[in-house]
């Protein structure tokens, strides 16, 4: 088709505009553009009939290309931020209408020049000015919601956060449910054992003993001792030393433990009590996290005696009378006093010697079975019945 029949389209298109006949009127600049469109007046025209239809987004994206075919005009800035305040793009529609009031003043002024008037008139910059008002409305309440619908998801994620925090807490606290549960159970089992171990000297006073252990926000330290009257403890916690005293009876040794802790703990947030086969004390650390260890280096432990050479202590006293109720205390005082494996020591060669013979040497003793020595002036016999198992010591 001929250049001729673009012109003959838009004619007939501009015809129809003229007569408010906006949808025959685009098909007619339609035509025309598909036979020539690099015409800025083919797109401008059409888009202010799309304009009269109200269809924004098609007369937006005619106002583009009239404005890349030539130079920009008022009314096209007027067209195009109507079109994207319609379409909700406010911040674009400010751009197009502040672009547009610039160009009224350089039209108005090329107008006086000229002497002509302006097509658009002197209504223009009320226009406007009008529009850009409210574009700054609907801009801040804009902002507003967005700031609303911001500090909502705000919101949300926080409460997310702190639900997952407290699942993390709540599955950090059941393991260290389970965890000190595991270790109340082992302490419980060699407190047991070690109370069948003294069991087997009838003279024995039980030797009390400590642990501790702790979580990240507390220390715990526990004194291994059954049926204790509150009247027979005494307990002092300072920020940074703990002492605690039990009383001597008829079942158990005097104990006195003195600690210069390694940390600082809060005194007034710790507590302790006594149980039924403990005294717990509870301290509450300043800071949190896992300390190496319980006490400092000048950390004094009372009820940790000094060693002494408990086989000589026996060797000497071979001549105290073995029905004399002194010498049941002494060496009752000696098992109290002595480690683990000496004690060990003292039941296995009392029993396996059948009363004859007690050792504190343990790596001596474990080796072999300890025989019986009959006292000066007398033979020993062997006793030919069932033999006690004394592995189970």
């Amino acid at each position: 088709m001929a250049f001729s029949d673009a012109v003959h389209h838009f004619n007939k298109a501009n015809e129809a505009f003229i007569d408010e006949e906006y949808a025959l009127a685009i098909d007619y600049y339609t035509k025309a553009i598909a036979i020539d469109f690099g015409r800025q007046d083919y797109y401008r025209n059409r888009a202010n009939s799309y304009m009269k239809l109200e269809k924004y987004r098609e007369a937006k994206c005619d106002v583009d290309r009239a404005l890349e075919l030539g130079t920009a005009d008022s009314k096209l800035c007027l067209w195009k931020g109507t079109a994207c305040y319609q379409l909700r793009d406010y911040e674009e529609a400010e751009k197009a209408f502040f672009k547009g009031k610039a160009l009224v003043f350089e039209e108005s002024e090329k107008a006086f020049y000229q002497g002509r008037q302006l097509e658009f008139g002197n209504e223009a910059k009320d226009t406007f000015n009008g529009w850009l008002t409210r574009c700054a409305v609907e801009i801040k309440e804009l902002k507003d919601r967005q700031k609303i619908e911001s500090e909502k998801i705000e919101k949300k994620k926080i409460e997310k956060e702190r639900i997952e925090k407290r699942k993390l807490e709540k599955e950090r606290l059941e393991k260290e449910k389970v965890e000190n549960e595991r270790i109340e159970k082992e302490r419980i089992a060699e407190s047991e054992r070690l109370e069948k171990e003294n069991c087997h000297l009838p003279y024995s006073l039980i030797k009390l003993r400590h642990e501790w252990y702790q979580t990240e926000p507390s220390v715990i330290v526990t004194i291994l001792v059954k049926n204790v009257n509150s009247g027979e403890v005494s307990v002092e916690i300072c920020d940074k030393t703990l002492r605690c005293k039990v009383r001597r009876n008829e079942k158990r040794d005097d104990y006195e433990l003195d600690i210069n802790l390694a940390h600082t703990i809060n005194p007034e947030r710790s507590t302790w009590k006594i149980l039924s086969s403990k005294i717990e004390i509870q301290m509450k650390k300043m800071a949190a996290g896992m300390w190496k260890t319980l006490h400092d280096d000048q950390t004094r432990v009372v009820d940790a005696k000094k060693k002494k050479n408990w086989d000589k202590v026996v060797s000497d006293c071979t001549e105290i009378d073995d029905q004399d109720a002194g010498g049941d205390e002494f060496f009752a005082n000696i098992f109290s006093q002595g480690s683990d494996e000496m004690k060990r020591a003292m039941n296995k060669s009392f029993v396996e010697s059948g009363g004859t013979t007690l050792s504190t040497n343990w790596e001596e003793v474990r080796k072999e079975k300890v025989k019986g020595k009959a006292p000066s002036g007398m033979e020993w016999k062997q006793w030919d019945g069932k033999s006690f198992d004394v592995s189970r010591l």
